[in-house]
């Protein structure tokens, strides 16, 4: 069994979602003391830990120990193999008689949507249900909880960020249903999202990838900021109660985009890209920057965003500074050269573990042209990762270990025997 401290490094969540995933995964069993231990209030297992725990042992069939809230020690024993469909998902046939996997991770308060899916989406990917189907089933996942939730990535990051990133390291395209929003602010409310995700095939490991930035240019060449590609567009999601707010944050925004980025963007609508939606409560906002940079074919996506927290009163009057702030943390981002942003790079320690080979993640430079040390999350993931697999990191690169999920032994035998039968249909013709 392994044994780890959860007071290392960040010691908060990330270390007991990347450990429980990993051994889920790998079957290999754990033993987690002082759970978010340099956490204020004392740590311990909140509800969007303790839904993740459940709902990963449902999958592959684990004993549990110290599943409870505020519990501040937890065993988890996979079962290893199983044959039989896990509990956790709930088939469901179509009109077009293809089998969808149906499956709920309930967390039961505004904890983040998010960091749930953290936790689960790699399992659910390289460990889907076996039914006899060469081809995994689609398996649609529903997680109620905060879609915007502080210190956490919210639904907006998830969909213009995350989930174009993985698709551009050869994850297959998760696709999403907003089903309604949850606040851990403001008005708070309960919120659910469902993600319909198509599981790599049995026995084919995510390739590695590289998120490289191109070739250095010239600061005069056309489209370049400084020495950095400029970006193609930006978008901007504001999600407010009145209209009137809406109105002031979207001039604000307008403003410093165009202080930070208007000498390289183009002079039409179609660069800086609006959304809107309405919040529950006045004390409530939220503003997502998105930049999005050519790269190779593909599309860099960095993303900074603000969740108000503070005094309703405060709101009118620091629209203009909350603007200014998440647009100069977007153009530091966009200078720095890096392909991913601070949050991005520590959601992709995990896939970098486990493809096959050695992926590289470019994470940027500092103004004085040194590589950007990695986040404490970032470090986190890595040394979760290297206990589990024995992966090595290093300034962005790892050596994954090509993890594959073999189908089960009674699906190899059916797969053998119908193999076998159309060999002889083929040599009879």
């Amino acid at each position: 069994m392994l044994h780890l401290d959860g007071r290392k490094l960040e010691g908060g969540g990330q270390l007991l979602r990347i450990s429980l995933c990993l051994s889920a995964l790998t079957g290999t069993p754990v033993k987690i003391v002082h759970i978010r231990g340099n956490r204020s209030g004392g740590g311990g297992l909140k509800a969007q830990h303790l839904a993740c725990v459940k709902w990963l042992a449902a999958a592959c069939g684990a004993e549990v120990e110290g599943a409870e809230l505020k519990s501040k020690t937890l065993v988890f024993k996979p079962a290893g193999e199983m044959d039989a469909v896990s509990p956790a998902y709930k088939q469901r046939r179509l009109l077009d008689d293809s089998v969808i996997y149906e499956t709920r991770l309930d967390i039961g308060s505004p904890g983040s949507i998010g960091l749930a899916l953290q936790a689960v989406l790699p399992f659910i990917l390289l460990s889907p249900p076996q039914d006899g189907s060469v081809v995994p089933s689609l398996v649609h996942l529903t997680i109620t909880g905060g879609t915007n939730v502080s210190q956490s990535p919210s639904y907006d990051y998830i969909e213009q960020v995350l989930l174009p990133m993985l698709e551009d390291i050869g994850i297959p395209p998760v696709k999403f249903t907003l089903d309604r929003r949850g606040w851990s602010t403001g008005r708070a409310g309960i919120g659910s999202v469902t993600f319909h995700i198509q599981p790599l095939a049995f026995y084919q490991p995510l390739p590695a990838f590289e998120l490289l930035p191109p070739e250095t240019a010239e600061p005069s060449s056309p489209g370049v900021l400084g020495k950095t590609a400029s970006p193609a567009r930006i978008d901007a999601t504001l999600l407010t109660h009145s209209s009137a707010l809406c109105q002031k944050l979207k001039s604000a925004v307008e403003a410093s985009v165009q202080t930070r980025f208007g000498e390289h963007l183009k002079e039409d609508t179609k660069t800086l890209n609006f959304r809107f939606d309405a919040t529950p409560a006045a004390s409530t906002f939220y503003l997502l920057l998105v930049a999005t940079l050519p790269h190779g074919g593909k599309h860099i996506k960095l993303g900074c965003d603000c969740l108000w927290e503070k005094k309703v009163t405060d709101i009118m009057q620091k629209a203009d500074q909350v603007a200014k702030a998440v647009t100069q943390r977007l153009a530091a981002e966009v200078k720095s050269r890096a392909c991913v942003d601070e949050h991005m790079r520590n959601q992709l320690v995990v896939f970098q573990a486990l493809a096959e080979g050695r992926s590289h993640i470019y994470a940027g430079e500092s103004a004085d042209g040194e590589a950007r040390e990695a986040s404490l999350h970032t470090q986190t993931a890595e040394w979760v990762a290297a206990e589990f697999l024995g992966v090595e990191f290093g300034n962005g690169t790892g050596n994954g270990i090509g993890y594959v999920r073999a189908r089960s032994s009674s699906v190899n035998e059916e797969e053998d025997m119908l193999v076998q039968k159309l060999d002889r249909v083929e040599l009879e013709a």
